[in-house]
């Protein structure tokens, strides 16, 4: 398993520290305007939502300016999804 590290980068190109919030969701779909009203006045460079409850069948919820990755369950519960800045990847070992 290959780690790596990943740092954002202001506009100078120095590093700078990351952000990151985790958020219960107890279903996405009914509370993602909740998620983007947060995201748009405290945009944190990293969103871990869990208990998603989404399933295959649905689109990404997007959100503005955010990339997605998601992993689903089964089942009716469960589910995460990360949403994030383009990161840049500084070192791996």
């Amino acid at each position: 398993m290959h780690n790596t590290i990943f740092a954002m980068h202001s506009a100078k190109n120095k590093p700078r520290s990351l952000s990151l919030v985790t958020f219960n969701a107890n279903g996405l779909v009914q509370q993602i305007d909740l998620v983007r009203e947060f995201l748009k006045e405290h945009p944190v460079d990293v969103t871990l939502v869990q208990e998603t409850f989404l399933k295959p069948s649905k689109q990404d919820p997007k959100i503005s300016n955010y990339h997605v990755s998601r992993n689903d369950r089964g089942s009716a519960l469960g589910g995460t999804v990360i949403y994030y800045k383009s990161l840049h990847c500084v070192s791996s070992y």
